[in-house]
């Protein structure tokens, strides 16, 4: 996985609204993740391996080390 925005329609899970966004990331410590954001109303989630990810799991994966 390389870090980008990607564009394919995926429905939010509050609204129902299929204009979400995408960005796929690579944390410091290598961990891959999927920031995703409506832009109809405003939600926003994390997911890591197709399972869902709380911000502080994010965060504590940012924190780690960064892996040369």
């Amino acid at each position: 996985m390389g870090s980008g925005i990607i564009s394919e329609s995926i429905v939010c899970g509050s609204c129902r609204a299929d204009g979400v966004i995408r960005i796929e990331l690579v944390l410091a410590a290598g961990a891959e993740v999927d920031f995703f954001s409506c832009r109809l109303c405003d939600n926003r989630w994390w997911n890591r391996n197709g399972s869902e990810l709380a911000l502080d799991a994010v965060l504590g994966l940012a924190s780690q080390p960064r892996v040369l």
